[in-house]
């Protein structure tokens, strides 16, 4: 699964919804706008997704995306896979 967090969204909602699954995955690297607009909606502050294709896709675009970016927030998965 993949735990999705707005950049731009409070940390006390992030602690909250990572409290309900503690053992997955979270990346913060779009804005609620950016986010929102992956769901067809203005803004999106948080979202889940299950185990499966889309949620690897997922991690594997968001990680292009932080080096993209330069982003000092890329998983450890991802900097361990470029070393």
């Amino acid at each position: 699964g993949l735990l999705l967090g707005a950049a731009d969204g409070a940390r006390d909602g992030r602690s909250k919804l990572r409290a309900l699954a503690p053992d997955v995955p979270e990346r913060t690297e779009l804005t609620a706008a950016e986010l929102g607009a992956a769901f067809g909606r203005d803004f999106a502050v948080h979202a889940a997704l299950r185990d499966g294709a889309l949620a690897a896709a997922l991690t594997v675009e968001l990680d292009r995306l932080a080096g993209f970016r330069g982003d000092r927030r890329i998983n450890e998965r991802a900097v361990v896979e470029r070393e």
